[in-house]
């Protein structure tokens, strides 16, 4: 009988384009009371576009940085400009840009790359340029990728904080000249000089607050777990006329036992900047005293 009622709950979700992996998922569905959701693609549109550079070293123009986040990816530097299967949703998008005279990455050539990880959250590249001048380039998280710089503009977190009031996503470029080793190790990650930051865009979706109430409504407490920054993810939320209970950041959350963790978890509604490591331990420390806990994400929802 109990097989039968799954089958029966399995077949009544294909109906809604709903595929079922697990057939006992269908009674933890049902159990659900608290739901952690990813951001981007969920209540978001998870189409994201490029909408400019602001260099802020005063000697770049937005062309020149446009190219160094070209440079920064881990796809060959020959391919056309279109989608590039296999890179991150934010290079993609850089790779969909039409290019120019100015923006041609096919005249460097690639010597060594440290790759990106959730870890470090950013990529650096050594390349050979045309003029057979060697550069250190890194891409990433603006947190993390300030952090190595020798020089920051005074402006550029006025710069930065402006982008994340408008919700947009923001990615920083720092560069430096590169010296006659032909490997890359975190090591030569420091002097680094900033070079300015590339805009993303990636709009809410149209159904997103729609949903979230009906959640509510069902009883649900719904969160929002994202590796992108608090101010970008506080945005979404408010301009979706969603109230957040708070804020918890990937920092925090290192720093936190688990008791403290659990606590603060349970009240926190947004947790931003995390890996997906801390997103497994927030979601195993929620499911404490036999709460069930799903965990929606572009490859579809866990329970």
């Amino acid at each position: 009988m109990v097989s039968a009622s799954l089958a029966a709950g399995s077949r009544a979700l294909a109906k809604r384009n709903v595929l079922v992996k697990r057939l006992v998922c269908i009674e933890d569905l049902g159990d659900m009371d608290v739901l952690v959701t990813d951001k981007t693609g969920t209540l978001t549109e998870g189409r994201i576009r490029y909408t400019g550079s602001l260099p802020d070293d005063g000697a770049t123009a937005p062309d020149a940085l446009f190219l160094l986040g070209l440079l920064a990816t881990e796809t060959e530097y020959t391919e056309p400009a279109g989608p590039v299967p296999g890179l991150n949703s934010l290079d993609s998008a850089l790779w969909e840009v039409p290019r120019n005279d100015k923006t041609r990455p096919e005249r460097y050539r690639r010597i060594d790359l440290l790759p990106f990880d959730h870890e470090r959250r950013r990529i650096t590249v050594l390349v050979n340029g045309p003029d057979e001048q060697r550069l250190v380039i890194t891409k990433g998280s603006p947190e993390d990728v300030m952090r190595l710089c020798a020089t920051i503009p005074p402006d550029a977190q006025e710069i930065l904080s402006g982008q994340y009031s408008l919700g947009a996503r923001v990615v920083a470029v720092a560069a430096r000249p590169g010296g006659p080793s032909e490997q890359l190790t975190p090591d030569d990650e420091i002097g680094l000089n900033l070079v300015g930051f590339l805009v993303f865009a990636d709009q809410p979706k149209a159904d997103a607050l729609s949903s979230l109430e009906r959640l509510v409504g069902l009883g649900l407490t719904v969160k929002i777990a994202t590796g992108d920054s608090a101010a970008v993810a506080e945005k979404v939320l408010d301009d979706l006329g969603f109230a957040s209970a708070g804020t918890l950041t990937g920092t925090d959350i290192e720093m936190m036992d688990d008791d403290r963790l659990r606590d603060a978890a349970s009240i926190a509604s947004i947790f931003a900047r995390v890996s997906p490591e801390q997103k497994a331990r927030v979601i195993r420390l929620l499911r404490h005293e036999g709460r069930s806990v799903g965990f929606l994400g572009s490859s579809g929802l866990r329970v």
